[in-house]
């Protein structure tokens, strides 16, 4: 009886120490995934602000007079230099203003609570 018994202690020492190593290990695989994420997350940052700095550079009005002058368009000035010109290809359809008040039907929903001090007369 007495060596069951210290059979049965050896056993739930030794599996406890099993779960607690597997813990410990568990961890480990953890904290390596995080620092994987976040060198990941840095090395994206890093890209995003260079992409930044390239889209910055290449909207510059300097890049945009060189880029239109050499495709010889006479018609384009340079305001200064911290003004961004973009041209237009077509022209676009600028919706009026009563048109984008039409589009959403529940604008009138809660129109006693504005502040504005306009009357308007509905059709």
């Amino acid at each position: 009886m007495n060596l069951a018994r210290i059979f049965v202690i050896i056993a739930l020492i030794t599996s406890i120490s099993l779960i607690l190593v597997h813990q410990q290990v568990e961890i480990a695989k953890v904290s390596y995934q995080i620092q994987h994420q976040e060198l990941s997350i840095t090395q994206a940052l890093d890209q995003r602000q260079g992409l930044l700095y390239n889209v910055a550079s290449l909207e510059s009005p300097q890049n945009l007079k060189q880029t239109l002058l050499l495709a010889e368009k006479s018609d384009f000035s340079c305001l200064n230099n911290k003004k961004t010109i973009i041209l237009a290809k077509e022209k676009s359809v600028i919706p009026s203003p009563t048109e984008l008040k039409n589009t959403n039907p529940f604008s009138n929903l809660l129109a006693f609570l504005s502040l504005s001090s306009e009357a308007e007369a509905n059709q």
